[in-house]
This record gives C-alpha cells, sequence and structure tokens, in this order.
C-alpha cells in the first residue's frame, strides 16, 4: 500500500486556538489526519473600576483554582488581552517583558528583553481588544511576563499596569501525534499529546473534518486529561468502531 502525503499548513484553521498539526494522506484505506482545536470564552474578566490605563488578561486564560487566578499556558497560547481607560483615538504598541511591571514600569522599556506582540488603537471609549499567539522570544519557562502599552509617536509608556503576570509553562506550543496514520476498521489508534498545560482535561475527537459540526462523520469521542505542569502530556488508546467506512478522518485535540 503506498501512501502519498499532503501538507496542510497551520494557518488553514484560523479559528483554532491551537493547531498541533495537520497532514492529510490520501490511501485505499482508513486514514486520520491529526490536529487539534482549542474552544475559547471571549468574555473579560470582570474588575473593579479605576481610572488608570490598564490592560486585562482575557478570563479563558484563567484555570479555576490554579495560579492564584492569574493566566498561565503555553507558548504559542491564543493570549486575548482588554484595554481599558486609556485615551480615546490612541496607537499604541503591545509588548510583553519578562517580571512584574505593576511595580516597576521601567521593564516596559527594557532594551533586548522586551517583545512587541502587536500594535492597536483605542476606540472612542479609551478602550481596545487584541488577540495575539504567545511569542516564543518570551518563553522562558516558569518565567511571568507582564503586558505594557507604549505610545506608537514617541514610545513612552501608556501603561505598565496589567492583573498581574502570565506564566510560561512549556517553551513550545501543544502538540499531539498518533501511533499510525493507517488503520483498519475495529483496530486502535493512540494519540500522544504533550505541553497541553496546565493539566486539564481534553477530548479526543475523531470524525471527517476539523474543528467543524462533525455530524454523521464522528467516528468517535472520549476524554482523557493532561498530566504534569511543565509537561501537559496524555496517552490515549482509541478503537476505531467496526461499522466506520474508508476514508480519511481527523483527529482533534480540544480543551
Amino acid at each position: 500500500m503506498q501512501l502519498h502525503a499532503q501538507g496542510t499548513p497551520d494557518n488553514a484553521f484560523p479559528h483554532n486556538k491551537r493547531i498541533a498539526r495537520a497532514w492529510k494522506l490520501c490511501v485505499f484505506a482508513l486514514l486520520l489526519l491529526a490536529a487539534m482545536t482549542l474552544s475559547i470564552s471571549r468574555a473579560p474578566l470582570a474588575h473593579a473600576g479605576g481610572s488608570a490605563a490598564i490592560i486585562h488578561w482575557d478570563s479563558s486564560m484563567i484555570y479555576a483554582g490554579q495560579n492564584n487566578g492569574l493566566p498561565w499556558g503555553p507558548v504559542g497560547e491564543t493570549t486575548i488581552v482588554h484595554g481599558a481607560n486609556f485615551s480615546p483615538n490612541l496607537n499604541l504598541h503591545l509588548a510583553v517583558t519578562p517580571g512584574d511591571s505593576n511595580p516597576n514600569a521601567s521593564l516596559c522599556q527594557k532594551p533586548n528583553v522586551t517583545v512587541q506582540v502587536g500594535m492597536v488603537t483605542t476606540d472612542a471609549s479609551g478602550g481596545f481588544t487584541q488577540h495575539f499567539s504567545w511569542p516564543a522570544s518570551a518563553g522562558q519557562v516558569n518565567q511571568g511576563y507582564s503586558i505594557c502599552a507604549l505610545s506608537a509617536s514617541d514610545n513612552s509608556i501608556a501603561s505598565s499596569q496589567d492583573d498581574g503576570p502570565f506564566t510560561v509553562l512549556t517553551s513550545s506550543p501543544p502538540v499531539i501525534d498518533l501511533s499510525t496514520t493507517t488503520v483498519t476498521t475495529g483496530g486502535t489508534v493512540t494519540v500522544i499529546g504533550h505541553n497541553w498545560v496546565p493539566p486539564q482535561p481534553v477530548s479526543i475527537n475523531i470524525a471527517g473534518c476539523a474543528a467543524c459540526e462533525p455530524g454523521n462523520t464522528e467516528v468517535t469521542n472520549l476524554s482523557t486529561n493532561s498530566t504534569g505542569l511543565n509537561d501537559g502530556s496524555f496517552s490515549v488508546s482509541v478503537t476505531i468502531p467496526a461499522n466506520t467506512k474508508p476514508g480519511n478522518y481527523v483527529v482533534d485535540a480540544l480543551t
């Protein structure tokens, strides 16, 4: 049996929070395509009012009962931040920097350390929402990072305040691998994950499409848990039902 492989780029799934990898293999048997997605909440955190310009981490980055209510996760995390109390229609550069800038604003302008992660313009009420992927260049494991806003015109500090640092738990994004990409009906495939941090429940779904409503293309679904604060690993064996039609299928890991 000859395999014909064709790679699918990561940006083929723009709405996924995390993409491990996606490979399509055209063969005359039941095939499995490895990929993963993460559903996220768009709701911002609730905060007490205040007049100082501040940047809030989105609630999707907070894990209940963990890290004293502060965000943490892997490099590659889809980071969502919400700015408040800025001047309206202000052009800003957003940057992350190691340490806690709340008591030490100078961290926001530390050369060769701060990493720019985006540009925004505040709205008429002085707010903004920005999405970015947590950069590998700010990927020191177990290091806390603050987010700052700098004026686009003169690089002055517009805000050094956030809810507290984001802690990087792994220097690589979450990934999944398969023990095989070809399996017969009734056989098993092992799904192996790494960097699913912090430890959390993970759903494994096999269907005819990725990040979609599978409908009658769904093959099977089961749950497992990642383990290890700085590893986030799991390994789970999945049995392919005997009534599954031969074809190309997608393995999704979702949290």
